[in-house]
């Protein structure tokens, strides 16, 4: 489930949230509802919903640097770990990640 914001209640595209989010067929799980601030929303069903898919739609779009820019993210192979090939360099770097601590503290 994702929020998805909607304008102020009491504006010109109301109507047009309204429809769009109240329409047959639309992914939404709850809503259309008034929140606190006076604004619109919907929670909507997320279509993406791994992890894969999600980076993949997402790459082209993040800023990285110029080595990984846009034009070269069909070069980019993302891995599960379980589909990743065991290394003591793998396994070193999921440690440091994963260890418990202070982030200006070296991991143990």
């Amino acid at each position: 489930m994702r929020p998805q914001d909607g304008p102020p209640a009491g504006i010109d595209r109301v109507g047009q949230f309204l429809d769009k989010w109240s329409a047959p067929g639309a992914p939404v799980l709850q809503g259309p509802y008034v929140r606190g601030d006076g604004s619109l929303g919907v929670d909507v069903r997320r279509t993406d919903r791994d992890a894969e898919s999600i980076l993949t739609g997402a790459f082209p779009r993040l800023s990285l640097g110029r080595d990984l820019t846009p034009e070269r993210a069909d070069r980019v192979q993302i891995q599960t770990l379980g589909d990743a090939a065991e290394s003591d360099a793998l396994g070193d770097a999921l440690a440091r990640l994963l260890a418990r601590g202070l982030p200006w503290t070296a991991p143990p």
